[in-house]
């Protein structure tokens, strides 16, 4: 299934040079629309979909995907943006089609770690591929290694790292050091069994006195809500409190209507489910979350003035 653009790393290794190597057909969705995407998958029997997690959401959600047949479907590949534990498992209940998740940047061309089941368990994002190294360091002045189920920095050595980028030796000099370990800039841990849990990227987590929010946490949780059909949070700061708080920007469901009301409700609704310091104390409703090629929320957008 050809619906992630060709220009991206994840749509270039899977739909032209996997594509070519297996020697497979792929079928190209010029522009991704639900009906269309499900209609392709029915009428020429694909049976490998490398998506990303807000396609696993519409076809979890929208009552469209239920109007095709998509038996012929054996595997669904996620990528690009984390997908959370729950929104799989509804994947999987409902289609009874396998689902693995891959971790992974441009400079990794593109995945250093994949689901090694049919399905996502734990929540982990999977284990290193073959011949690639992994180690976590610590996000402060020390940089030590850290040990199992310690959060931090995730630092990737293999022959998939890029040699660096082009005609910018300072750039590439500061990801990737002297031993040839790439760093990613994504905060992750590793359990003693070898599974990775991908967590947020540094630049995008909340600092909240002397506690880190990842951003995508409060995500999968919002869309939890009945209500909410997107999200996105980010950080903004309190001079008064000298700290910052998590502020939710929501997509509403189609029907549903914005309120004061709603806003309370869905502070209370994400209160219940986290801890006290990750309470979100701002909602604002939006038309649109603005998403990359790849369908990652562009926090960064949200951060300037004609979104707030």
């Amino acid at each position: 299934m050809g619906s992630l653009p060709f220009f991206h790393i994840y749509g270039l290794t899977f739909l032209i040079h996997f594509v070519v190597i297996k020697g497979a057909s792929c079928v190209v969705l010029r522009k991704f629309e639900l009906e269309a995407f499900c209609r392709i998958i029915q009428d020429y029997k694909v049976n490998i979909a490398p998506i990303v997690p807000h396609v696993i959401f519409l076809l979890v959600n929208n009552p469209i995907a239920r109007n095709y047949d998509l038996s012929s479907l054996k595997l669904a590949i996620s990528a690009a943006a984390p997908l959370s534990r729950k929104l799989s498992k509804k994947f999987v209940e409902i289609y009874n089609i396998s689902i693995k998740q891959a971790y992974g940047l441009t400079e990794t061309t593109p995945f250093a770690i994949v689901t090694k089941t049919d399905h996502i368990v734990d929540g982990s994002t999977g284990v290193l591929i073959p011949n690639v190294e992994c180690k976590i360091i610590s996000n402060d002045k020390d940089k030590k290694e850290l040990g199992y189920n310690e959060p931090g920095e995730l630092y990737i050595r293999g022959p998939n790292i890029m040699k660096g980028y082009l005609n910018n030796k300072e750039a590439t000099s500061e990801c990737i050091d002297s031993d040839g370990w790439f760093h990613t800039g994504d905060l992750g841990k590793v359990d003693p069994q070898g599974n990775f849990f991908f967590i947020d990227r540094l630049t995008d987590l909340i600092s909240n006195k002397k506690h880190q929010i990842a951003p995508s946490e409060l995500e999968s949780t919002l869309l939890e809500h009945p209500s909410i059909e997107e999200s996105a949070v980010i950080g903004i700061y309190s001079e008064e409190q000298e700290t910052e708080y998590p502020l939710a920007y929501v997509k509403l469901k189609q029907n549903e209507i914005q309120s004061d009301q709603l806003k309370e409700e869905i502070k209370n609704f994400v209160s219940q489910r986290v801890a006290a310091h990750k309470k979100l104390r701002y909602v604002h409703f939006i038309d649109e979350i603005p998403k990359n090629s790849s369908g990652k929320n562009l926090r960064i957008f949200l951060k300037e003035k004609n979104y707030k």
